[in-house]
């Protein structure tokens, strides 16, 4: 028996391939054929048997499959996988609170990957756009009045390398998007800055994190650092810390420092490093209580 399923949202033959091998997994299928131009699936069906979809199937890197009701359609939607076993940690951080450092010392106790400046690797590799695009672009907006004028909010679209603005900053900054996207559905990771906070925030498996602590407190500890040849001062810290903030401003809308955009925010000047880390892995265990990591 054959049976057409019409499918809205696909856009590409990943999509096609994705959508393909998640209805094949369902018992009675035996085999799909799809099509994203047609925006439907021809599905042969064993004998005798009555095909519904009445759960969540994972597809791509932020998609999934979702019934209509009474419509017989099928429609491809932003989410999560509800059986997802992988977590997402985001840490934002003041310059100094040592929010890098707390989130390098998570990865390593649970054994779980640690994304930062690797993300700008990772976006050029997917992109083809030399890395050192990516790092300049980032480096070109500081202090610039672009941040004051523009402030759009991060949509996720990508132009194509035949496109005028393919290497403009905001496509630079899409592509790392879609990198910090591709590490949430694949594994666990912590994430550092990014905006990832912003990208991933309708996921259910990302928890955010906002470290922060007193000016003094920063300004010491990136001294012991050597941070800036050594030569830092509290204006610089001050300076690192709005760069963040209009950062975020520039390529989400959103305000860096509202504590109503993260799930934790904590004063690492109060509990030091390692008491910081022990509070997220504690916040891990309530929000995610289903999560089996042997290192927790």
């Amino acid at each position: 028996m054959i049976k057409t399923l019409k499918i809205e949202g696909m856009m590409c033959g990943h999509c096609e391939m994705t959508v393909k091998k998640a209805l094949e997994k369902l018992e009675g299928v035996s085999s799909a054929e799809v099509s994203h131009e047609k925006g439907e699936a021809v599905v042969r069906l064993d004998a005798d048997v009555r095909v519904t979809i009445d759960r969540y199937l994972c597809l791509c890197y932020t998609f999934f499959v979702k019934e209509k009701s009474r419509t017989g359609t099928f429609c491809l939607q932003k989410g999560v996988n509800p059986y997802m076993k992988n977590i997402v940690i985001t840490i934002a951080r003041y310059y100094g609170s040592g929010g890098r450092t707390v989130g390098q010392m998570l990865a390593k106790d649970l054994g779980i990957g640690y994304y930062d400046k690797e993300i700008l690797r990772l976006a050029s590799e997917d992109s083809g756009i030399n890395e050192a695009l990516f790092a300049n672009a980032d480096e070109k907006l500081r202090g610039t009045q672009l941040f004051r004028i523009m402030r759009r909010e991060y949509h996720g679209e990508l132009i194509p390398p035949e496109g005028k603005d393919f290497l403009s900053n905001r496509n630079l900054f899409n592509y790392q998007a879609k990198v910090i996207e591709g590490l949430a559905q694949e594994e666990s990771c912590v994430i550092i800055g990014r905006c990832a906070d912003y990208i991933l925030k309708d996921r259910e498996n990302v928890m955010s994190v906002f470290v922060y602590a007193s000016p003094a407190y920063c300004l010491q500890q990136a001294k012991l650092r050597g941070a800036n040849g050594g030569r830092t001062t509290m204006k610089y810290v001050d300076e690192i810390n709005k760069y963040r903030a209009d950062y975020t401003k520039y390529y989400t809308g959103h305000d860096w420092n509202d504590v109503r955009n993260y799930d934790l925010c904590i004063n690492s000047g109060k509990l030091g490093f390692e008491g910081t880390e022990q509070a997220i892995k504690d916040y891990i265990r309530v929000r995610f209580p289903d999560y089996e990591n042997p290192n927790l």
